[in-house]
């Protein structure tokens, strides 16, 4: 079965000194960064926003660990809604995916997709989507195309301090 990641960046810098896209992470954020990139697992592409505290993140957890065949930096991700995030998804062929992204839109794309698991984490889901948050999605299809919402099984969700 398909596995889905879904990952807000890690705490970055403020924007006064710089605009939007070029926020760094702070040195917290690359702890928090580091922190989960244990729980990424054979993950055969990942999708990254083109801003830099997302490639951060993402390239922390890859030093730290992180088992990422491929990488794909996305100017289509950066800031972009729950809905194009889940066409960007559709469009893929590789099994496991990984998204790093922004808020709002990938703690939208991750309560519309997750459907099933501990009432705990559901309800934690909702609540909010700390920076680098991390969602583990169990997704019952055979092509990204077909699917669901609310029929995914979130199986964690990782909240570094």
């Amino acid at each position: 079965m398909p596995k889905l990641y879904l990952i807000r960046h890690a705490q970055a810098s403020s924007s006064l000194h710089t605009d939007d896209k070029g926020r760094s992470l702070t040195p917290h954020g690359t702890e928090q960064a580091k922190a989960i990139a244990k729980h990424l697992r054979d993950v055969d592409l990942a999708l990254c926003s083109s801003a830099k505290r997302t490639q951060m993140t993402l390239n922390a957890a890859q030093e730290n660990g992180a088992d990422i065949k491929k990488t794909d930096i996305m100017d289509k991700l950066y800031n972009a809604g729950a809905g194009d995030i889940l066409s960007i998804l559709q469009e893929q062929e590789k099994d496991n995916i990984l998204i790093v992204a922004h808020n709002p839109g990938i703690h939208q794309l991750a309560n519309l997709l997750a459907g099933k698991g501990t009432s705990s984490q559901l309800m934690q889901l909702q609540l909010a989507y700390a920076p680098a948050t991390l969602s583990v999605l169990d997704c019952p299809i055979t092509n990204w195309r077909d699917i669901q919402p609310q029929g995914n099984e979130l199986i964690d969700l990782i909240i570094p301090d």
